[in-house]
């Protein structure tokens, strides 16, 4: 499951879109293209945890089971209240180390495949979100 967190980025299919016929229009190859929106899939991905951990509670008052919270139900039950203490217990450690660990996955991932391409533009949106991600942690 969280080794397959790209799948996230559907949610995000028309950006994809929008962004092939940009690279289009710029000339570049397939390859290219091709490369360039797997790292922004892997990108989207991670902006995708980010929100499900953020919107946990939410989601699940509209009975929807993020990967985040995934085992959620079955670890509480659908007709008990969701509270923050049920949140908090659920987001233990283990599962914490492997958001962190997923995240910063798809980061270097993306990080990776925007260097090969010298896109500095999205290197730098992509080290902001990464900014942004880090400084959601207490220390």
């Amino acid at each position: 499951m969280w080794e397959n967190a790209v799948v996230l980025s559907n949610k995000a299919a028309p950006l994809f879109a929008i962004l092939e016929i940009l690279f289009r229009k710029k000339g570049f190859d397939d390859q290219r293209i091709n490369s360039l929106l797997s790292g922004w899939r892997y990108l989207v991905s991670s902006t995708q945890l980010c929100d499900d951990i953020t919107d946990a509670k939410e989601d699940l008052q509209n009975g929807f089971e993020t990967l985040v919270m995934s085992g959620y139900y079955s670890k509480y039950g659908t007709k008990s209240a969701i509270t923050e203490k049920s949140i908090s217990d659920h987001l233990s450690p283990e599962r914490m180390k492997l958001y962190y660990e997923t995240n910063v996955n798809c980061f270097n991932i993306s990080r990776e495949i925007f260097k090969k391409y010298n896109e500095d533009l999205f290197l730098l949106y992509l080290e902001i979100q990464y900014y942004q991600f880090n400084n959601s942690f207490e220390l």
